[in-house]
């Protein structure tokens, strides 16, 4: 009977969650080849994502209203369908997007940290994974352009588990900067 309780405890020491980060406020400026706008060849755009923990944000020159048009197709793009339309607030996305082992083309693994099981596994691709994918399009300061936010939140349930024993996930900035590109992409060429 010790032996056993040792074992399980043990067990429990090991697993972790990633709920226990810091948000820590990061850039990234990606180069992706586009469509150059004179016509002849690409041009290469600088796609400049700020993720802080809470969202991940992208300046773009285009106006709101036509970022806003674009958003919905490219969120479906990247895998999330869209079932969340706020048109006076401009939200769009999806607040329950239940997913098992993986999200458009990637590993859910990829995309959040749930923690880990006992052998070192991701927990994300072993659980169902609810997420709430919004992106907010506004104005920019100047008026010239447009700042899309986007914010990931996640909660990962073993199958069969009650939702009590439901873990948190922390975003690894991968979707929102997938948006990101997605978008920068459409309005450069």
């Amino acid at each position: 009977m010790r032996l056993r309780l040792l074992f399980v405890l043990g067990l429990a020491a090991c697993a972790t969650t990633g709920a226990g980060s810091t948000p820590t406020r990061s850039t990234t400026t990606i180069s992706v080849p586009a469509a150059s706008p004179s016509g002849g060849g690409t041009a290469t755009v600088a796609v400049t994502t700020t993720h802080d923990g809470r969202g991940a944000s992208v300046a773009l020159a285009a106006a709101p209203d036509a970022v806003w048009a674009a958003l919905p197709d490219v969120l479906a793009g990247e895998g999330v369908a869209v079932e969340h339309v706020d048109q006076a607030g401009r939200v769009v996305g999806n607040r329950r997007l239940a997913v098992t082992r993986s999200l458009g083309r990637r590993r859910l693994s990829q995309l959040v940290d749930c923690g880990t099981n006992p052998f070192g596994e991701p927990l994300a691709d072993s659980h169902r994974v609810e997420f709430s994918v919004l992106s907010s399009v506004k104005a920019n300061q100047h008026g010239t352009g447009s700042v899309v936010e986007t914010v990931l939140t996640a909660v990962g349930t073993a199958s069969g588990a009650a939702a009590s024993s439901a873990v948190r996930c922390e975003s690894k900035g991968v979707l929102e900067n997938a948006i990101n590109r997605a978008l920068t992409l459409h309005f450069a060429g």
